[in-house]
């Protein structure tokens, strides 16, 4: 997709991934700024791509876990973080979904744009080679970003992708249809419409993954760090970086090193905030009354000029500082018998575990990661802004309720609004 200000944006049927994004500075050059790689085998590869780009779901985030339960019903999720817990849609092998997988009791509400029916989109069978397609077919997938999506193309600047997930995929109940409508403007805005209905009560929680670099993909940590980030948010949901399912509890911001509600630099929020760990922390958006979109984030680039703007209809949004891209370890975190995971007082939420130990897989065994062009990308090379519900919803009574039921849309519209900005000041 092109548009007439010299911006491209190109997404492709794995996972609906973005895999570049192109965009002009305040000089008039052109540089892509969204992470990615060169070839699909890299996108193919868990070790190497953990959810960049693409779409988070069928739940978005964490489940405490890897379980919930729906009116008598416990299930029970993979625990694909830290051997606990279930992370953007989990970890099975991959099944080839046919007819006979789709439920015949599936309730098939018309998801529309604009009144046009998106069930009937096309195959798209240009992208992948025969050998790449038997690759997906033996690899292990992680949730919605490690699947086929089919594709449609309605013209040069917008294309619709859509996924059946069948009845007990990764342990959720019920057949989910969805689709994401990927539109460029000509006042470069990139709009993602997602929707999805289900044949069962079940919990649906989409958002995308993109991780950027408004001075270009490859410009790493110290470029990043000098960005200015603005939230529109006066609440988190309480979280350790260590083990960042949220702990039932909401503060607000103000006279916090959490208050990026007036433009502070990644850098000075990183080494002050988190004491040099980084965000990957869930902050409560301040929406409009209406039901549309509302502005969610601003981040700046000032020697480029390049900024971006986020608006939503979710209640939160998923701050992330590439804190776990390589080289990075995590702890494995186990079950504490008085872990709080809802009360009436926010200072009494947060409790940390203390049976932790050191768990290391193959990704963080890596000193980088191998990008598109020969970037090498590190911890604190991008940002994420990702708009969705609050983690864990599921499973914490006070938060949005994330449980889609038959008969219901979900619908999430999500725009990426980027821009030129000549002044340094925010």
């Amino acid at each position: 997709m092109c548009n007439a200000n010299r911006m491209e944006v190109k997404v492709i049927t794995w996972g609906a991934t973005i895999v570049s994004i192109k965009c002009p500075d305040k000089y008039g050059d052109t540089a892509d700024v969204v992470l990615g790689f060169d070839d699909l085998e890299s996108y193919l590869d868990p070790s190497l791509n953990s959810y960049i780009g693409c779409i988070l779901g069928r739940c978005a985030n964490r489940i405490m876990d890897g379980s919930f339960k729906i009116k008598d019903t416990d299930y029970f999720l993979t625990r694909n973080e830290m051997d606990r817990h279930h992370l953007h849609g989990g970890v099975r092998e991959q099944k080839e979904i046919s007819s006979a997988h789709i439920d015949p009791h599936f309730d098939s509400v018309a998801l529309n744009f604009h009144s046009k029916p998106i069930f009937a989109a096309k195959k798209n069978e240009h992208f992948l080679s025969s050998s790449s397609k038997q690759q997906l077919i033996n690899c292990q997938t992680n949730g919605f970003g490690r699947r086929i999506w089919e594709s449609h193309l309605e013209d040069g600047c917008s294309v619709i992708m859509s996924y059946l997930s069948a009845d007990g995929d990764e342990g959720y109940p019920g057949a989910v249809l969805v689709t994401a409508k990927f539109k460029l403007t000509d006042d470069n805005r990139l709009t993602i419409g997602i929707r999805a209905s289900t044949s069962k009560p079940t919990l649906v929680n989409l958002s995308h993954g993109s991780l950027f670099n408004l001075a270009g993909h490859d410009a790493g940590e110290e470029e990043l760090r000098s960005h200015k980030i603005t939230l529109n948010c006066d609440r988190w949901t309480v979280s350790e970086f260590e083990d960042p399912v949220p702990t039932g509890a909401i503060r607000g911001v103000g006279g916090t090193t959490m208050d990026l509600r007036i433009a502070k630099t990644i850098g000075e929020s990183v080494d002050k905030a988190t004491l040099g760990k980084g965000f990957d922390h869930n902050f409560c958006v301040l929406r409009n009354s209406q039901p549309e979109v509302s502005f969610v984030a601003r981040a700046l680039h000032p020697k480029t000029g390049r900024f971006l703007e986020i608006y939503s209809d979710q209640p939160g949004v998923q701050f992330y500082t590439a804190s776990r891209l390589p080289p990075y370890t995590p702890a494995t975190i186990f079950p504490c018998d008085d872990q709080v995971v809802d009360c009436a007082d926010p200072c009494d939420c947060e409790t940390e575990s203390s049976n932790a130990e050191s768990h290391v897989s193959e990704k963080n065994k890596l000193q980088f990661l191998p990008g598109k062009a020969g970037a090498e990308y590190k911890r604190f090379c991008a940002f994420g802004l990702q708009p969705q519900n609050y983690p864990n919803a599921v499973n914490v009574a006070k938060f949005p309720c994330p449980i889609l039921r038959p008969g219901q849309v979900y619908y999430h519209d999500l725009i990426y609004k980027f821009g030129v900005q000549l002044c340094d000041s925010l």
